[in-house]
Protein backbone atom coordinates (compact mmCIF):
# COMPACT_ATOMS: atom_id res chain seq x y z
CA UNK A 1 0.00 0.00 0.00
CA UNK A 2 2.69 2.23 0.36
CA UNK A 3 4.27 2.56 -2.62
CA UNK A 4 0.56 4.02 -4.07
CA UNK A 5 0.19 7.12 -1.77
CA UNK A 6 2.15 9.90 -2.73
CA UNK A 7 2.83 12.13 0.06
CA UNK A 8 1.78 16.14 0.02
CA UNK A 9 4.07 18.80 1.95
CA UNK A 10 0.76 20.89 3.26
CA UNK A 11 -2.59 20.85 3.20
CA UNK A 12 -4.88 24.25 2.37
CA UNK A 13 -7.05 24.06 5.88
CA UNK A 14 -9.86 25.31 3.95
CA UNK A 15 -9.93 22.17 1.76
CA UNK A 16 -9.16 20.01 5.20
CA UNK A 17 -12.52 21.05 6.83
CA UNK A 18 -14.39 21.32 3.62
CA UNK A 19 -13.46 17.59 3.36
CA UNK A 20 -14.20 17.01 6.82
CA UNK A 21 -17.64 18.71 7.01
CA UNK A 22 -18.84 16.67 3.78
CA UNK A 23 -17.53 13.66 5.38
CA UNK A 24 -18.97 14.32 8.76
CA UNK A 25 -22.28 15.13 6.80
CA UNK A 26 -22.40 12.51 4.86
CA UNK A 27 -22.24 9.85 7.48
CA UNK A 28 -24.91 11.61 9.54
CA UNK A 29 -27.81 11.11 6.47
CA UNK A 30 -26.33 7.48 6.12
CA UNK A 31 -27.72 7.20 9.44
CA UNK A 32 -24.68 6.85 11.81
CA UNK A 33 -25.04 7.97 15.23
CA UNK A 34 -23.31 10.76 16.65
CA UNK A 35 -21.31 8.94 19.08
CA UNK A 36 -19.98 6.32 16.23
CA UNK A 37 -18.95 9.44 14.36
CA UNK A 38 -16.83 10.98 17.01
CA UNK A 39 -15.13 7.59 17.69
CA UNK A 40 -14.38 7.29 13.94
CA UNK A 41 -12.54 10.99 13.93
CA UNK A 42 -10.48 9.75 16.86
CA UNK A 43 -9.70 6.64 15.27
CA UNK A 44 -8.80 8.42 11.79
CA UNK A 45 -6.41 10.18 14.45
CA UNK A 46 -4.37 8.07 15.77
CA UNK A 47 -4.01 6.50 12.18
CA UNK A 48 -2.33 10.04 11.00
CA UNK A 49 -0.64 9.74 14.33
CA UNK A 50 0.82 6.60 12.92
CA UNK A 51 2.23 7.64 9.95
CA UNK A 52 3.30 11.07 11.15
CA UNK A 53 4.82 10.29 14.61
CA UNK A 54 8.30 9.00 12.94
CA UNK A 55 8.74 12.07 11.38
CA UNK A 56 7.46 14.33 13.86
CA UNK A 57 9.42 12.73 16.55
CA UNK A 58 12.66 12.97 14.39
CA UNK A 59 12.25 16.78 14.77
CA UNK A 60 11.80 17.09 18.69
CA UNK A 61 15.32 18.12 20.50
CA UNK A 62 13.66 16.92 23.64
CA UNK A 63 11.48 13.89 24.36
CA UNK A 64 9.42 15.03 27.24
CA UNK A 65 10.30 13.48 30.97
CA UNK A 66 8.83 16.51 32.72
CA UNK A 67 5.87 18.10 32.64
CA UNK A 68 7.00 21.29 31.65
CA UNK A 69 8.68 19.10 28.24
CA UNK A 70 4.90 17.23 27.96
CA UNK A 71 3.80 21.48 27.16
CA UNK A 72 6.61 21.84 25.20
CA UNK A 73 5.72 18.62 22.74
CA UNK A 74 2.49 19.28 22.97
CA UNK A 75 2.63 22.96 21.93
CA UNK A 76 5.23 21.38 19.16
CA UNK A 77 2.92 18.94 17.81
CA UNK A 78 -0.25 21.77 17.25
CA UNK A 79 2.31 23.77 15.59
CA UNK A 80 3.32 20.47 13.28
CA UNK A 81 -0.18 20.14 12.42
CA UNK A 82 -1.59 23.33 11.75
CA UNK A 83 0.88 25.77 12.44
CA UNK A 84 -0.39 27.58 15.57
CA UNK A 85 0.00 26.83 19.35
CA UNK A 86 -2.76 25.71 22.46
CA UNK A 87 -3.39 29.10 23.86
CA UNK A 88 -3.76 27.13 27.56
CA UNK A 89 -1.79 23.84 28.39
CA UNK A 90 -2.39 22.74 31.86
CA UNK A 91 -0.70 19.69 33.53
CA UNK A 92 -1.37 18.76 36.64
CA UNK A 93 -0.99 15.58 39.01
CA UNK A 94 -4.20 13.41 39.33
CA UNK A 95 -4.46 10.04 41.66
CA UNK A 96 -3.90 7.99 38.90
CA UNK A 97 -1.04 10.08 37.25
CA UNK A 98 -1.07 13.01 35.08
CA UNK A 99 -4.03 15.09 33.22
CA UNK A 100 -3.20 17.78 30.59
CA UNK A 101 -5.59 20.18 29.66
CA UNK A 102 -5.16 21.76 26.21
CA UNK A 103 -7.31 24.81 24.84
CA UNK A 104 -7.03 26.31 21.59
CA UNK A 105 -9.42 29.60 21.30
CA UNK A 106 -9.26 30.41 17.38
CA UNK A 107 -8.78 26.47 16.38
CA UNK A 108 -7.59 26.05 12.89
CA UNK A 109 -8.99 22.47 12.60
CA UNK A 110 -12.25 23.51 12.87
CA UNK A 111 -12.16 26.58 11.06
CA UNK A 112 -15.41 28.28 10.19
CA UNK A 113 -17.04 24.67 11.00
CA UNK A 114 -20.35 23.94 12.52
CA UNK A 115 -20.92 20.63 13.92
CA UNK A 116 -23.99 19.08 12.60
CA UNK A 117 -24.57 17.54 16.72
CA UNK A 118 -23.04 18.41 20.03
CA UNK A 119 -21.41 15.14 20.09
CA UNK A 120 -19.84 15.78 17.30
CA UNK A 121 -16.36 17.70 17.89
CA UNK A 122 -14.84 18.41 15.02
CA UNK A 123 -11.42 18.36 15.79
CA UNK A 124 -11.46 14.91 17.72
CA UNK A 125 -8.97 14.20 14.85
CA UNK A 126 -6.41 15.65 16.68
CA UNK A 127 -6.94 13.83 20.11
CA UNK A 128 -6.43 11.01 18.84
CA UNK A 129 -3.13 12.53 17.15
CA UNK A 130 -1.97 13.39 20.54
CA UNK A 131 -3.00 10.35 22.18
CA UNK A 132 -0.59 8.18 19.61
CA UNK A 133 1.95 10.38 19.80
CA UNK A 134 2.03 10.85 23.68
CA UNK A 135 1.43 7.37 23.79
CA UNK A 136 5.21 6.76 21.69
CA UNK A 137 7.18 9.04 24.22
CA UNK A 138 5.19 7.84 27.33
CA UNK A 139 7.73 5.76 28.88
CA UNK A 140 9.89 8.24 29.10
CA UNK A 141 7.24 9.99 31.55
CA UNK A 142 6.69 7.11 33.59
CA UNK A 143 3.00 6.76 31.83
CA UNK A 144 1.34 3.24 31.40
CA UNK A 145 -1.46 4.20 29.12
CA UNK A 146 -2.68 6.78 27.61
CA UNK A 147 -6.21 8.59 26.47
CA UNK A 148 -7.34 12.16 24.92
CA UNK A 149 -11.02 13.29 24.77
CA UNK A 150 -11.68 16.85 22.86
CA UNK A 151 -13.99 18.05 25.87
CA UNK A 152 -15.27 21.00 23.98
CA UNK A 153 -15.47 22.11 20.43
CA UNK A 154 -15.98 25.90 19.07
CA UNK A 155 -17.54 24.07 15.94
CA UNK A 156 -20.04 22.26 18.52
CA UNK A 157 -20.94 25.83 20.13
CA UNK A 158 -18.15 26.07 22.96
CA UNK A 159 -15.54 28.90 23.26
CA UNK A 160 -12.68 27.43 22.82
CA UNK A 161 -11.38 23.53 21.69
CA UNK A 162 -10.43 21.52 24.70
CA UNK A 163 -8.03 18.27 24.82
CA UNK A 164 -8.11 16.46 27.97
CA UNK A 165 -5.08 14.37 27.74
CA UNK A 166 -4.83 11.43 31.00
CA UNK A 167 -1.96 9.89 31.57
CA UNK A 168 -2.34 6.74 33.78
CA UNK A 169 1.29 6.07 36.16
Amino acid sequence: MGGLWRRVEKMNLYAYTAVLQAFVVYLMESGVEPSEIASTLKDFGKRIGEQVSEEFLSLETVIPRTERELEVLLNDLLDYVVGQSFDQITVEKTEKGMRAICRVRNCRLCLDLESPSPEIKMCNILAGVMEHIVSRVSENLGVKSVSCQETRCRAAGAESCEFVLEMET
